[in-house]
């Protein structure tokens, strides 16, 4: 069921174009990332559904509520929306306790029990309760910010690049902690994200942004697998992108003869193969794939990185992971062999 339905929504600043006719929706219950380069648009995105600005036409509707319409717009502080900075922009002279229940009434009835209850539903214990945000690590900062927005039960939760500031190790313990924390109140969430990583293992609908538009909304495995064209294919993980000729099914590309996810398509047409579909064989193997050498290898602990160029000069040179166990020496003949399908671009 619909829960957040965005309907035409543009924006412009001046002569400068953010947003152009964009539609999404949001399902109860769900996490939904939004990923592009810079100035794709997708701050712009989430400003406008947490009421920070005004669109210039199109509608936003919560819940049934129609939160803008047209140039008309709800002011953000009724729209009982969470907000999570990258920053987590906690108040410096407030202490732990008091930044999360920063916005709770002073005379309700419960408070301290409730602030209580989101710092364990964020894992902070007591010991934290009475720490000024200086004196807290990056990763509880976060939570804090993330505790204070769940405070007074928004009906939608939003997170603006929230781990872009941690370590790579920090940024995927917070973010699994995070996706939890999320799905044990149930909340509706839009993360915006120019890591897609980060996207993929995230959410439960990715939706692609380039140039104010929105590209492509789907399942993260749907647009990694099937990309709509060669931009969300590069963006979404490192792809290789091949001309080729399709007849029933069958593709004839460098790759040698490869099957194809659209049996219907005919004449020339570009290809998408992931590298993990890719297998290297020693160069006397069976005979199949297509013959390539070893130009570089790159040492990265239990998998290398194997850097190929295959005989046909046209293609550029691509990666391949494997084991390291099994890597073979650069300068060595090999056959590059694909499984499964390759993924045939629109147009």
């Amino acid at each position: 069921m619909t829960f957040l339905d965005i309907e035409g929504l543009s924006k412009s600043y001046g002569m400068v174009g953010a947003l152009s006719d964009v539609s999404l929706r949001v399902a109860r219950g769900s996490r939904t990332a939004i990923v592009g380069p810079s100035g794709s648009g997708k701050t712009t995105l989430l400003r406008l559904v947490a009421g920070f600005e005004a669109q210039d036409s199109g509608r936003i509707v919560l819940d049934g509520t129609v939160l803008a319409a047209g140039r008309d717009a709800m002011p953000a502080h009724l729209r009982n929306i969470g907000f999570v900075p990258q920053d987590g922009a906690l108040f410096p002279h407030l202490d732990v306790a008091e930044n999360v229940g920063f916005g709770l009434p002073r005379e309700m009835t419960g408070r301290a029990a409730r602030i209580d209850a989101l710092l364990d539903l964020v894992e902070l214990g007591p010991a934290l309760r009475a720490r000024r945000p200086h004196e807290l690590s990056g990763g509880q900062q976060q939570r804090v910010a993330l505790a204070r927005a769940l405070a007074r039960e928004p009906r939608l939760m939003l997170l603006d690049e929230p781990f872009s500031a941690l370590d790579t190790g920090l940024r995927a313990a917070m973010r699994k902690a995070v996706a939890g924390v999320l799905a044990k109140v149930g909340a509706t969430a839009i993360l915006v994200t120019h890591d897609q990583t980060e996207a993929l293992s995230f959410a439960d609908q990715v939706a692609v942004m380039r140039g104010g538009r929105l590209v492509q909304a789907g399942a993260p495995d749907e647009l990694y697998r099937r990309p709509a064209d060669r931009g969300v294919a590069t963006f979404l993980g490192d792809a290789i992108v091949l001309d080729a000729e399709l007849e029933a099914g069958i593709a004839r590309c460098a790759l040698g003869r490869v099957p194809v996810d659209d049996a219907a398509r005919s004449g020339k047409a570009a290809i998408v193969v992931r590298p993990e579909q890719l297998r290297i064989a020693p160069a006397g193997a069976d005979g199949s794939g297509a013959a390539a050498r070893v130009v570089g290898v790159e040492f990265s602990g239990p998998a290398s990185t194997v850097w190929l160029a295959l005989s046909d000069a046209a293609l550029p040179e691509f990666a391949v992971s494997c084991a390291s166990s099994e890597c073979p020496k650069a300068g060595r003949d090999v056959r590059v062999r694909m499984e499964g399908m390759a993924h045939v671009l629109r147009g």
